[in-house]
């Protein structure tokens, strides 16, 4: 039976204000589950790329570690938080399918931590077949890590919480000189002639593109040979993997808004591309390429540029720039998120 219901399973408890729990492990279901998805991601603090239904179903495609496992908490008929994992079922671990993605997180409308905690003590009650959640990529503000105070003196479940990594983004100010003024003086010097020379360019023009402009069908090829480009070491199985991937979330989510892309053009060819997704606090730059040949316009630079002007006056408050520890993130950041693992270990 591929959808479990809180009503026919021995041994589950029913937590407070009428909250049921149902487990689907058949992508087809889970499919299925589109509109109540969209809607939990529009109402909550998430990322709308990492967190959309889309991700989740080409991540686990992906993933080979385990098989498709998510809960979801209903009042009547209104789904009021999902947990995304993927199941080990030989030793009972259950993670989130990560394929590509910066931050995890459970769904959950507004900040319910208390609904949080309990859809967990329910993940990992006799009623399923998990027995240890592993937590990863969490921000600080993640409703995951909220709802940690509510196992404090859990005897059922054992609680582990550790800082695996730092990433970097940048506190926008009121206005894009702000924003230079707090930079490096070298560095801010290389952004101001960088945005020079591609103004002062006849045919190099660095703008925001849209589905009416660019076909969403057409990006993922475009976006992937760029990224080629600049990832030329990159082996072939994980070419097949990531182009596969790509093609299958990118369209989707340039169509709905949920992902911004930024463009360096030469006449109307695009020479360099930066994707961003929108989160609750501003962008997050995912990834990006540029041709070869084309390093004098330093069109990483003039994305990046271009895209914090935009967010700044748009009145969004954060650029972030993601996982990884490249050297050049700490020219363009301010502020640091500390990123975190969480295990939950059932006692039962």
């Amino acid at each position: 039976m591929t959808i479990k219901t809180i009503e026919n399973m021995v041994g589950v408890v029913q937590y407070g204000n009428n909250v049921k729990y149902r487990i689907y492990t058949d992508l087809a279901e889970i499919r299925g589950l589109f509109q109540q998805w969209e809607d939990l991601v529009a109402a909550s603090q998430c990322n709308k790329v990492f967190a959309s239904l889309e991700w989740y179903l080409a991540s686990c495609r992906m993933d080979t570690s385990g098989t498709p496992f998510v809960i979801a908490a209903f009042r009547g008929s209104e789904m009021t938080c999902i947990l995304p994992l993927v199941l080990n079922r030989t030793v009972g671990v259950a993670k989130f399918p990560n394929y590509g993605s910066d931050y995890n997180d459970v769904l959950v409308r507004g900040s319910n931590p208390a609904l949080v905690a309990d859809l967990f003590r329910y993940a990992l009650s006799v009623a399923t077949p998990l027995r240890h959640l592993k937590l990863s990529r969490l921000r600080p503000d993640s409703n995951c890590l909220l709802a940690l105070p509510y196992f404090k003196h859990e005897s059922n479940i054992e609680c582990r919480h550790s800082i695996i990594d730092s990433f970097f983004y940048a506190d926008l100010p009121s206005s894009f000189e702000d924003y230079l003024a707090s930079l490096g003086r070298k560095f801010r010097k290389n952004i101001r002639r960088a945005l020079r020379a591609a103004a002062a360019t006849n045919g190099l023009t660095i703008c925001e593109l849209y589905p009416e402009s660019l076909h969403p069908a057409e990006l993922p090829d475009i976006f992937f040979q760029l990224l080629l480009c600049r990832h030329s070491h990159m082996g072939l199985p994980e070419q097949i993997k990531t182009q596969s991937f790509v093609s299958e979330v990118l369209p989707v989510m340039f169509r709905k808004g949920s992902m911004r892309v930024f463009g360096l053009l030469e006449e109307e060819r695009i020479i360099a591309i930066m994707l961003f997704f929108v989160a609750a606090q501003g962008l997050l730059a995912w990834n990006g390429g540029f041709l070869a040949g084309k390093e004098q316009w330093s069109p990483g630079t003039s994305l990046y540029a271009f895209a914090i002007r935009q967010a700044i006056a748009e009145g969004l408050h954060e650029l972030d720039l993601g996982a990884g520890d490249e050297d050049y993130k700490l020219h363009w950041t301010n502020r640091e998120y500390r990123i975190s693992e969480v295990e939950l270990i059932s006692k039962y």
